[in-house]
């Protein structure tokens, strides 16, 4: 390490590295987690190194020396490392959400436009059931820009009063958020009123009448367009309103 210290650190990352990333962004698991194991194995290494270093040193300056060199070496190394490892999971994180969401664009929109597919494999596919009762909804804002998460927050917001964890959603635009709320029931209007009252006051939402199975997925969704198209522009119109004019 003496001998070496002035060079330049190598530029490769193992390939079991970048793997490794590549399989915690597959399972869903947080990136934070890659960063946290690299610091607890640099802080394993440190001491088991710096332990050996002990044994065979002398105490006094050459041991400072050797010490400094060892974390200074160890602290270059993992930052490079780590900076590489990250971007690669980043980068395999992008393709996996763009492959996620360019499947349910196609399949949701193969939904819409009426072509033949099938309910279980269109499922499957969404991770959301379409042999249930649906309430489309239409969120957006009437600014510019929508504030960063506010519609998926309102949707959510929206799918929680209907008595549902998560809603089905796809963008459509940047300020404009189409939604699905699965229920077994159809949802309380004033429940789902209340829901948007507590969303940013820029936020409002059309929602279409509740119906079953794949056709009524498309009608429900094609009603709360029709209110939408009525509305946009016209913030005097409320923050909130059904298909029937509620």
């Amino acid at each position: 390490m003496a001998r070496q210290a002035q060079s330049p650190l190598s530029d490769a990352v193992p390939p079991e590295a970048l793997d490794a990333a590549r399989t915690v962004v597959r399972r869903g698991i947080d990136l934070d987690r890659i960063y946290e194991g690299y610091r607890r194995g640099q802080q394993v290494g440190l001491e088991r190194w710096l332990a050996c270093a002990y044994e065979i040193v002398e105490p006094g300056p050459e041991l400072i020396g050797v010490t400094e060199l060892s974390l200074s070496l160890a602290f270059r190394f993992i930052d490079q490392t780590l900076g590489r490892v990250l971007a690669e999971a980043q980068r395999e994180r992008e393709e996996v959400i763009g492959g996620a969401l360019a499947r349910r664009t196609e399949t949701i929109r193969l939904i819409l436009d009426g072509a033949p597919i099938d309910p279980t494999a269109a499922s499957r596919r969404l991770g959301y059931e379409l042999d249930r009762r649906h309430t489309a909804v239409v969120v957006w804002a009437e600014s510019a820009v929508a504030p960063h998460g506010a519609l998926e927050s309102a949707a959510v917001l929206l799918a929680q009063a209907a008595g549902s964890q998560r809603p089905l959603t796809l963008p459509a635009g940047t300020t404009t958020l189409w939604a699905w709320i699965g229920t077994p029931s159809e949802p309380a209007i004033e429940d789902l009123r209340s829901a948007v009252g507590r969303s940013p006051d820029d936020v409002r939402a059309a929602v279409g009448p509740t119906r079953r199975g794949i056709e009524g997925f498309r009608d429900s969704h094609e009603a709360a367009l029709t209110v939408h198209r009525l509305l946009l522009g016209n913030p005097a119109s409320g923050r909130f309103r059904l298909l029937s004019g509620t």
